[in-house]
Order: structure tokens, then sequence, then C-alpha cells
């Protein structure tokens, strides 16, 4: 029974390969490059739109058509503008992708502390920062004591996308941003 399953799994995953390479035989044989483009998009599923705003060509539509059709294609703007220092001091922390897009932004942040929360059971703290942004502490040890309100602290990019938390003759810890 276990290599009945295996034998039908290995054919499910190769028939959507033999299923495109059936489709796109045609393509080999078409002679015009941007016609044969086409055909090989078509064949496996690629559309207009993934290809940043170039127009879709026929197969076998004639290389005159494909030139009137790219001279009329609009241009998109290349994307919303940069966002302002203060804005991306105001989005450090959140995610790089959803917020920042690939502009990147600052690697550190300094701010004061304005109000400090703290778990006693777990010894982590809950840091309020004077720009309105809110940072958890990670890891609490005894060597890493917890700033105060009016501390000025630093807030940085560590390894694999942690961050972390300076404060002068305080030591640091690793932080995330709750707000």
């Amino acid at each position: 029974m276990p290599r009945l399953s295996l034998v039908l799994l290995l054919l499910g995953l190769g028939f959507p390969v033999a299923h495109a390479a059936g489709t796109a035989g045609g393509c080999v044989a078409i002679d015009d490059d941007r016609a044969r483009l086409a055909c090989y998009d078509e064949a496996y599923g690629r559309t207009a739109t993934s290809r940043a705003g170039a127009p879709a060509v026929a197969a076998g539509a004639p290389v005159a058509a494909a030139a009137t059709t790219a001279a009329a294609a609009t241009v998109t703007p290349a994307g919303p503008p940069a966002p302002s220092p203060e804005q991306s001091r105001q989005n450090f922390g959140l995610s790089a992708e959803k917020v920042l897009g690939p502009q990147g932004g600052p690697t550190e942040i300094e701010a004061k502390v304005t109000a400090v929360q703290a778990n006693e059971v777990t010894g982590r703290a809950v840091v309020t920062l004077d720009n309105g942004q809110v940072w958890q502490q990670l890891e609490a040890s005894k060597a890493t004591k917890r700033p105060r309100p009016g501390d000025k602290v630093v807030i940085r990019e560590a390894s694999l996308g942690s961050y972390l938390m300076v404060a002068p003759e305080r030591g640091s810890a690793r932080v995330r941003r709750v707000r």
C-alpha cells in the first residue's frame, strides 16, 4: 500500500510539468522572437500584468502589430514617493516590506523614555518612548537594568531581524515593537 501511494504521488507531481511541456511544444517552431516569447508566456501561465505593463502579443500576431501595441502602452509611475525622515522614524521597527518597501529606512533611532511598565514575574519591561513607540523587552537578566523615565535610549537593528535597546549605564536588551 505505501508503494502505491508513493507511485500515485510521483505521478501527480509530474503531471503539471508534462502538461506544460506539451502545450509549449508548438512555440519552438515560431521564428519571430516576440511571438515565440508570447507563446511561451501563454503556455506557462505568465500574464501581461506580471510583465510590469508589457503588452500581451498573440502567438500568431505580426511584428508590426506588436510594435504598435508596444508604442500604445502607457508608462506606469515608478511607485510611491520616499517617506520623509520623520515618517521613517515613526515606522521604525515595523515590517520593512509592508511599511517602507524597497526604499529602506533608518538603522537606529534615538529617543527618550517616557514610561516603563515592568512585569515583576518575568522581569521584562514595556518601554514607551517620547515619539509614541512602545517596545517590549524579549529577555531579562540581572546584568541588564531597566531603563527609567527620562533616560535616552538608542534602538538599533540587530542580527536576524531583531532589535537591540541600548541605554547608557544600564546595558542593552533585545526588544520588539508593540506599537
